[in-house]
Formats: structure tokens, C-alpha cells, sequence
């Protein structure tokens, strides 16, 4: 599989993206969502934390770890200066079961929380695969060097 660069639109982060998954055009601010433009395999959603979210946390250890302390199947990992809590959520949304995929991420002082949604009873071959390509997006994140000043 071939990967793409994004830039978000206001430059502050970019990441590799499989290269058939485009940007929703039109979402919340500060919020990504990308999908297969071929096929629906599940939606990417990534979004910024700014300070005004985090008004009961005090810093982004406190946000990670009431992410790990919230959620009984989550995961701590660390890769390349991200801290990041990983862990599963099952959903019902009309007649679907949906499996939703979901990191809080820190980099220093940023935040992210990203989530990866799909049909549950897809193949599960299949959702193994796209698993692997969107961790290799999510870890692929880096924050722009302007935005790591601030």
C-alpha cells in the first residue's frame, strides 16, 4: 500500500495517509475525518484538543491516564516521543454493531484523541488490514515546528 502526506489545514500537524483515503470535506473544527474513497473499510477521526477541553485535567498525563483509568481494556504505549492510551469500544448504531478503534495521544504539550470505526461483522482479514494502515497513519503524526513552539 502507497501512503500519501496530509497537512491538516491550519499546518499544525501532518501524517501519512493510505493513499485511497481522503478528508471529508466538511467537519467539526479542530476534527479530521478521513475515509476510503474506493470502498468503505471505516472512518479516521482525529481531532486537536485545545485548552478549553481539557478543563478537568491539569495536564496531558492526566488526560492519558483517566483515558487508561475510564476504559477497562486500554493499553499504554509509547512510540517516537508519543505517549499514547489505546483501547476498544463496541457500538450499536441502527441495525450495526460498530468496533471503534480509539488512541488519546500526547506529544509534549499537545493532545490528540484519534478513533478508527468500523463495521463490526466486516471480515476480520479484513479489518486486520486496515487496522495495520491506520496505526501506521496515527504514529506517522507529527506536530509542525511552528506549533510546537507555542
Amino acid at each position: 500500500m502507497e501512503f500519501i502526506d496530509f497537512t491538516s489545514d491550519n499546518h499544525w500537524f501532518c501524517l501519512n495517509l493510505p493513499s485511497d483515503w481522503k478528508k471529508y470535506e466538511e467537519y467539526e473544527q479542530d476534527t479530521y475525518l478521513f475515509h476510503n474513497e474506493k470502498a468503505w473499510t471505516g472512518n479516521l477521526r482525529i481531532t486537536r484538543l485545545m485548552n478549553d477541553d481539557l478543563a478537568e485535567w491539569n495536564s496531558p498525563g492526566e488526560f492519558l491516564q483517566a483515558a487508561f483509568n475510564n476504559n477497562k481494556n486500554a493499553v499504554c504505549l509509547q512510540h517516537a516521543g508519543m505517549n499514547l492510551v489505546h483501547y476498544t469500544q463496541l457500538i450499536k448504531q441502527q441495525d450495526n454493531e460498530l468496533l471503534v478503534y480509539c488512541w488519546a495521544v500526547s506529544m509534549g504539550p499537545h493532545l490528540l484523541e484519534c478513533s478508527f470505526t468500523l463495521n463490526k461483522n466486516m471480515d476480520q482479514a479484513k479489518q486486520d488490514e486496515e487496522l495495520v494502515l491506520i496505526k501506521n497513519s496515527i504514529t506517522s503524526i507529527k506536530i509542525t515546528p511552528e506549533i510546537s513552539k507555542l
